[in-house]
């Protein structure tokens, strides 16, 4: 008896064939939807690459047009100057500021001399006003190498500016230009941007005299919140305001902050204040003690051998390792002192920390 199929069964077989067929379609148009991305990426990348050597080449045809220039410029070559043309200023900017960072002196002058020939600083001020970080910073460059005054108050405004590396070449900038003027502007917003690295401030404030930079900073030191204070005090020993002993006796002897105690024995260079190193020696963080049995090396005395024997017990490798440098810096140590303080001392971590220190100072 042959099996019968109902209509129904038929419309199910009909519309499962259809579905099956659009699926195939979607399928088919997907593929070609992305190969043809695919062809349009890799169109793009070729056309970025042919860019990009077509750029490295004209960059470097014009480097080697505006490098015997300018070396001849600062030969001292009075006549025959250059003339740039506008497609090639960014490139000539980039080879002039290069320059500036190889030369000093009086040398620079014949280079300043050169930029305004060939009115580079009204170039630099027009792109400072453009939303591309590169041509800004390249600008800021320019205008303080160049010690343009005239664009003084367009970089102060910079210095608000949120990006943190086009406000602190701003500051690097104004330092050129003028760094007694500039130093008052800059050292107050320390506090305020956070954002700035602390090595390119560092950079910033070494530009200028000392003298201008220290009181200052040292009144920024003393009044700041102590999570800025380490910072703030590393600038005074980078600086070379070292001399300004009494800000960093002050804090230390006013702060409750481990990490600003720590930073300031490590960079305190009076001997006046030897009473209140020793009181650290037994601090309960391992660094403090650290930085005070280096302290105690810097400027200790024969008194404070037998505290440096304790601290060479420390459960710390790095505390016993300073206060053993600390023992052989004191003065009127010999080696004959320094192996019978060892041989005496009962640790056993105590006397392999001074074999090691004894070794490394008949090293040097």
């Amino acid at each position: 008896m042959s099996k019968e199929i109902s209509i129904p069964d038929m419309v199910i077989d009909l519309d499962s064939a259809i579905a099956t067929e659009q699926v195939i379609q979607f399928a088919v148009y997907a593929a070609i939807g992305v190969f043809t991305l695919v062809l349009l990426l890799s169109f793009q990348v070729f056309i970025m690459r042919i860019r990009f050597l077509s750029s490295r080449k004209l960059r470097y045809r014009l480097l080697k047009k505006w490098r015997p220039e300018i070396t001849h410029i600062l030969l001292g070559r009075k006549s025959g100057m250059p003339v740039l043309p506008r497609r090639e200023t960014c490139v000539f900017l980039e080879e002039w500021n290069r320059m500036f960072g190889t030369i000093r002196g009086d040398h620079l002058e014949p280079l300043i001399k050169l930029a305004h020939h060939l009115r580079i600083d009204i170039f630099a001020r027009r792109i400072l006003k453009t939303r591309s970080v590169r041509n800004r910073l390249f600008a800021i460059m320019t205008l303080g190498h160049m010690r343009e005054f005239a664009a003084w108050d367009e970089l102060v405004e910079l210095l608000q500016h949120p990006h943190p590396i086009i406000s602190i070449n701003a500051a690097r900038a104004l330092m050129w230009i003028d760094a007694k003027h500039a130093i008052g502007l800059i050292i107050p917003l320390i506090l305020e941007r956070s954002d700035w690295p602390w090595s390119n401030v560092a950079h910033v404030l070494k530009q200028a005299n000392p003298q201008l930079v220290c009181e200052q900073l040292s009144q920024l030191a003393a009044s700041a919140p102590p999570d800025r204070q380490p910072g703030l005090l590393r600038y005074l020993e980078t600086t070379r305001c070292l001399h300004l002993t009494k800000t960093i006796t002050n804090v230390l002897q006013t702060t409750e902050d481990d990490r600003v105690s720590s930073v300031c024995l490590h960079i305190i260079a009076d001997p006046d204040a030897l009473p209140m190193i020793r009181k650290f020696v037994k601090h309960p963080r391992w660094h403090v003690r650290m930085h005070a049995a280096t302290a105690l090396g810097r400027f200790g005395e024969q008194d404070d051998i037998q505290t440096l024997l304790k601290m060479a017990e420390d459960k710390n490798w790095w505390v016993r390792y300073r206060a053993a440098q600390a023992i052989v810096k004191i003065p009127g140590q010999t080696n004959e002192t320094l192996y019978m303080l060892r041989d005496q001392h009962q640790d056993k971590y105590a006397r392999d920390i001074l074999t090691q220190v004894i070794a490394e100072a008949q090293q040097q």
